[in-house]
């Protein structure tokens, strides 16, 4: 009986606050319906499997406007406008009036952002990395090491001393900092939320973002860290760590965890420091989430695509849910109009909550049933009923009683049309408290013929037949993430298991190849497959993830109390600076692939700094390494093979037309090469008065300089770093500085 009360309660309260129309989104008005009955509004981490209870007072979100002018009355509400990014404003709004906020006149549309999950050495030889940062053999025009490359990492966990983040004096290579969590500080001009610590002192000062996480300096680490030294573990000694682009300039942007409308905010403030100091950039964002279409056209998707162009491009990992049964499907047929799928518990997570995302990809309407399943005899034992997206009004809430129908549980469904993108979309909230033996949660679909509809459990539990007629089981298809895997112009990765033995700092050590889930250089089991929903092969390609070693902040567990013998236990080495131990550990995930890509991109970017997020894509993915047991490449298990970090580069100098000229001087042509930052020119028979007129690819004169007769040097300290056009007498070569 309480739970009916509760039920009639939350309908009432329901009708007073939920705004009119299709203004919030199926987030927003299942999160009003949940606040208003008094229920857990609770987050979900695919990296933990974990559901956790949250209370949030302000609510990050995305607003669409029809009318500018409706700007002062939601600030007047207490709505702060954090960007604008065009199409729209990312903003945040006090919890207690969203549903006013949806009613003001010019709102067109508000969605809520979402809880952000962290996907968390593989040796550098093996992919390259090691000749292309000496040159082996010259096969390039120089050494590549990432230096005049800007590595954005939109993530958390960093502790900025660590000497990973360091040059080779010592000195810091964290450039600027965006803490969006802290309330401590500044923030950065044109936002108004967090802090900003834009000089080597603040950054020192701040010592690390959070004490409750290490995600984002382990991957920052991977793409950028630089620290030359042994590690130590027990007795022994351990090779360097150091990462892909050790001499990249890095710009960190601690995130906002619970709030993906934070996202592009964070993208925009790397992009916009890079064209500040003028050098090209690629950024790292190992997140992930399900709530979305999973075809490019959400509005993080879109931002992204928007974004990112020449010298400009975006690494995300594809996700960890490789593993886990969380999509089902269906294209509907004249004679079979209808989807059905049993929810189960995953073996991984700690609940019975189904949190359901159903879309539709056409432009009918779809309708979405919860049921209760007679799991022996797969027959409908009671249903609820249908949210309908071609309702005026598509909320639906229902419960169910065990002593009715043998289960317990409460239903939230809203369903839309939705505005960015127009397809039928269906959100669903099930929470199941009690169910009897021979007893399963279900979701029935309805539409038209010719309509496909994809849905992803994103609580993190499965679709399943249970083995019955007419019932469609859950698949790992389609697990690529929204945020990593799912925009056009991103390049996503994947993992593979790229490391046989693990050491500790204590001087013990492991073999993962004892579990059977490990095979080294093969795909890692939880690496989320594709495709994307339209269709697109994803991932792109992939590398080391399972398990890889990298920088580490010791915060996280010094705040728990760890004694420096749990340090030890705890990681892989450590090495000391000025008496104080800064530490690495081993973590598993495509977001420890992701940035081993971004460092490779950013060694691309020295090499060539005009490429487009596509001709990266594109040489990484033909030059990527293939065994026959991948089967036929490109697929949406392996991509194009694994990165080829030196064949990459290889192909970034190539497209740029820089060539390794032998140094010549009686050869009778004109030559031109680099040695270190100095130009060199071979000239027969040039006249008094030539120059050397250089120019950068975007065909900007950056020097001139007379050349005489045999050889002539020509200082390029002061060019920076990239590709140039070296015109002499007419006659043009390009070098790579």
């Amino acid at each position: 009986m309480n739970k009916l009360i509760i039920g009639l309660l939350a309908v009432a309260l329901g009708g007073g606050y939920v705004a009119q129309g299709r203004t919030l989104s199926p987030g927003a008005r299942l999160y009003l319906e949940q606040s208003a009955a008094g229920d857990s509004i609770v987050k979900f981490d695919s990296k933990s499997r974990r559901a956790v209870a949250v209370s949030p007072r302000n609510l990050g979100a995305y607003i669409i406007l029809d009318d500018d002018s409706a700007i002062t009355a939601l600030e007047a509400l207490g709505v702060k406008f954090r960007h604008n990014h065009g199409d729209y404003y990312t903003a945040s709004i006090p919890a207690d009036v969203l549903a006013q906020a949806g009613d003001v006149p010019g709102v067109k549309y508000i969605s809520l952002g979402n809880h952000v999950s962290l996907l968390n050495d593989y040796t550098r030889a093996v992919a390259g990395v090691d000749a292309v940062h000496a040159n082996e053999g010259g096969q390039l025009p120089r050494p590549f090491t990432g230096k005049g490359i800007v590595v954005g990492m939109v993530d958390i966990g960093i502790e900025y001393g660590h000497p990973a983040y360091r040059d080779q004096d010592g000195n810091s290579r964290v450039k600027a900092v965006w803490n969006q969590n802290s309330m401590l500080g500044t923030p950065p001009a044109g936002y108004d939320y967090g802090a900003e610590y834009a000089t080597p002192e603040a950054i020192r000062e701040a010592t690390y973002d959070t004490s409750a996480e290490f995600h984002g300096g382990h991957t920052t680490g991977t793409a950028a860290g630089g620290d030359r030294s042994e590690l130590t573990a027990g007795k022994r000694k351990l090779a360097p760590c150091y990462g892909v682009a050790p001499d990249a300039d890095i710009v960190f942007v601690s995130l906002d965890q619970e709030n993906t409308a934070a996202i592009p905010d964070a993208i925009q403030y790397i992009f916009d420091y890079a064209d500040k100091v003028g050098k090209p950039c690629v950024i790292n964002l190992s997140l992930g989430e399900h709530i979305g279409p999973h075809n490019g056209t959400s509005l993080l998707d879109r931002k992204i695509d928007a974004m990112v162009g020449p010298g400009r491009i975006i690494v995300g990992a594809c996700g960890n849910e490789g593993a886990v049964r969380l999509h089902s499907g269906k294209t509907f047929t004249a004679s079979d109009k209808t989807l059905k799928s049993m929810l189960t518990k995953s073996a991984t997570a700690n609940h019975n909550m189904h949190y359901l995302d159903v879309w539709g990809q056409e432009a009918t309407d779809i309708k979405v049933k919860i049921c209760v399943v007679n799991s022996l005899k797969g027959n409908i034992v009671t249903s609820s009923p249908a949210a309908d997206t071609s309702s005026e009004d598509g909320m639906v809430i229902h419960d169910f009683y065990t002593d009715e129908c043998g289960a317990s549980a409460t239903v939230l469904m809203f369903a839309e049309r939705n505005p960015v993108n127009g397809q039928p979309h269906v959100e669903v909230r099930c929470t199941v408290d009690e169910i009897s033996t021979g007893r399963l949660m279900g979701v029935i679909v309805e539409g038209e013929d010719g309509q496909t509809v994809n849905m992803w459990n994103y609580g993190q539990n499965e679709f399943s037949s249970n083995g019955k007629n007419g019932w469609t089981d859950g698949d790992t298809e389609y697990t690529v993430g929204e945020i990593g895997g799912t925009a056009k112009r991103i390049i996503a990765v994947g993992a593979f298991d790229s490391r046989n033995r693990v050491d500790f700092s204590n001087g013990q050590y492991a073999f993962p190849g004892e579990n059977q889930n490990y095979e080294e250089g093969h795909h890692s089991y939880f690496s989320s497959y594709g495709p994307t929903a339209d269709g697109r092969t994803v991932p792109h390609v992939l590398a080391g993830g399972n398990p890889v070693i990298s920088a580490f902040n010791k915060y996280y567990l010094i705040s728990m109390g760890a004694t420096t013998e749990q340090l030890l236990y705890s990681t892989c080495g450590y090495v000391k600076d000025n008496d104080i131990s800064y530490y690495y550990i081993y973590n598993t995930g495509t977001s420890m692939a992701a940035p081993f890509v971004t460092g490779t991109v950013a060694l691309m970017l020295e090499a060539n700094p005009g490429l487009t997020p596509e001709q990266a894509r594109d040489i990484i993915m033909s030059s990527a390494d293939r065994q026959d047991f991948m089967g036929e490449l490109p697929n949406n298990t392996y991509g194009a093979g694994t990165v080829n970090s030196l064949g990459a580069v290889k192909g970034a100098v190539a497209l740029a037309g820089v060539e390794s000229p032998v140094a010549d001087a009686d050869s009778g042509e004109t030559r031109v090469w680099v040695e270190g930052s100095t130009v060199y020119v071979v000239l027969q028979g040039a006249p008094e008065g030539t120059v050397a007129n250089v120019y950068n690819t975007a065909g900007v004169l950056v020097a001139t300089s007379p050349v005489s007769n045999g050889l002539s040097a020509i200082d390029a300290s002061a060019w920076g770093h990239g590709i140039f056009i070296v015109n002499v007498d007419g006659e043009s070569q390009k070098v790579a500085l």
